[in-house]
Formats: C-alpha cells, sequence, structure tokens
C-alpha cells in the first residue's frame, strides 16, 4: 500500500505528508498545464482519486502515516462531514404522505402577517377578541387551502377565467386541520393557566386562551397543505 502511493504522490509532485489542500493545488496545476492533453488530464485526476481512495483505506487500517497539517486536514474533514449530517434539513414523516409540509419563506410570511396581525388585535382590543378569532379562523382557512394550488388563469381585464369546484377531501381536511388545532390549542391554554397560577393572576384567562387559538389557527395554516390537484 505504502509503494502504491508513493507513485502517486510522485505523479502529483508531492510529499507522502502533503495536506489535502497541497494535493489539490498540485492536481490544479498539472490540469492548466495538461490543458491540451485530455489523456494526462484524465491521469491526474485520475492519481487524485486514487490518493483519495488510499488514504481512506490507510485511515480505515490504522496505518495512516501522514503527520502535521495533513494530519490535521484529515481530522476537520471528518469533522465537517459529521456538521453539515447535523444540519441537513428536519423533513416529515412519510405517513403524513404530503399533508404536513415545511412552509417556504414566501408562505411563511404570508401565514405570520395575517396571522400576527390578528394576534395583535386580539391583545391590544380584547373587548374585539371573538371578532379576531373570527377574522383568524377566516384567514386560516383561506391559506391552508390555496396552498400549493395554481393560480386561476385570468382575462384581459384581470378577472378569473373560470371557476374551480371545491375539492371536498381537502375542504374537510382544511376544516379538521385548522378547528382541530384550534381546540387542540384552547385546550393547552386552559391547562397552562391551572398549571401555572402566576399567569392566571397576571393575565385574563380568555387572552391566554385566545392567543393559543390564534397559535393554533396560524400552525395549522403554516405547517401543512391540503390542496390536491
Amino acid at each position: 500500500m505504502r509503494l502504491e502511493g508513493a507513485k502517486l504522490y510522485r505523479t502529483l509532485g508531492v510529499t507522502e505528508d502533503a495536506s489535502y489542500e497541497e494535493i489539490t493545488q498540485a492536481t490544479d496545476e498539472l490540469i492548466v498545464k495538461y490543458a491540451s492533453d485530455i489523456k494526462q488530464k484524465t491521469r491526474v485526476q485520475v492519481t487524485k482519486d486514487k490518493i483519495m481512495e488510499l488514504r481512506l483505506r490507510q485511515r480505515v487500517s490504522g496505518n495512516l502515516g501522514i503527520l502535521g497539517e495533513a494530519r490535521e486536514m484529515d481530522i476537520l474533514d471528518t469533522r465537517r462531514a459529521e456538521i453539515e449530517k447535523k444540519k441537513r434539513k428536519w423533513s416529515p414523516p412519510a405517513w403524513t404522505k404530503g399533508v404536513l409540509v415545511v412552509p417556504d419563506k414566501k408562505h411563511l410570511k404570508s401565514t405570520s402577517f395575517y396571522l400576527g396581525g390578528t394576534g395583535a388585535g386580539i391583545v391590544m382590543l380584547p373587548n374585539l377578541a371573538s371578532s379576531f378569532i373570527m377574522l383568524a379562523s377566516m384567514c386560516s382557512l383561506g391559506l391552508l387551502y390555496n396552498r400549493g394550488a395554481p393560480e386561476i388563469p385570468k382575462d384581459e381585464f384581470g378577472q378569473p377565467g373560470e371557476v374551480r369546484s371545491p375539492n371536498p377531501v381537502s375542504v374537510g381536511l382544511t376544516c379538521g386541520l385548522v378547528f382541530g388545532w384550534a381546540a387542540v390549542m384552547a385546550v393547552a391554554g386552559t391547562v397552562l393557566m391551572g398549571m401555572v397560577p402566576g399567569v392566571a393572576r397576571r393575565l385574563p384567562e380568555n387572552l391566554v386562551v385566545n392567543l393559543c387559538i390564534n397559535l393554533g389557527f396560524w400552525i395549522a395554516a403554516t405547517m401543512f397543505k391540503t390542496y390536491r390537484d
């Protein structure tokens, strides 16, 4: 394995303890040098790939004899791979069948704008909380049902060019999710008031429950999708 590596390193003109950056730089320089020679360029790239494969085999067998910066680069590569693995985006479980969908920035901005506004209204005008709750439910129903729906064709006057029949499955699922999450969050708000007496002393119970219901509307409209072609 060591004899094989020595020949590969000589081909690139680097030492056996060369760092990953040094190997990459040597490879790039040779590719530029042999720009008009496809055979030599291919040979240089294959040599680099073989060196990387050799180092991997040496690491697995415990015989990697590189020192200094080269060893540090191997450690950094390993850590970088671990960090990238942790950064992988969360994806919904397969059993949700496309109903639970992470929102894009545009949809998140829309739901947060409308339902954030109704939440602010509940706080600033508690006497009109029931009106804001009704408005929030309508916004949530509309945002959820239309999420993912293609834009309706319009005529030359900007008016809708066709009327689509409502999808019974999507309508039922939309209503179930919106009012289901509202009910769940209402119960959660009531339980919170009972478990944390300090909250009940500082805030009106109706205010907390209404804000929880508004949050339930936001969750339904933001995290789910019911539209089907």
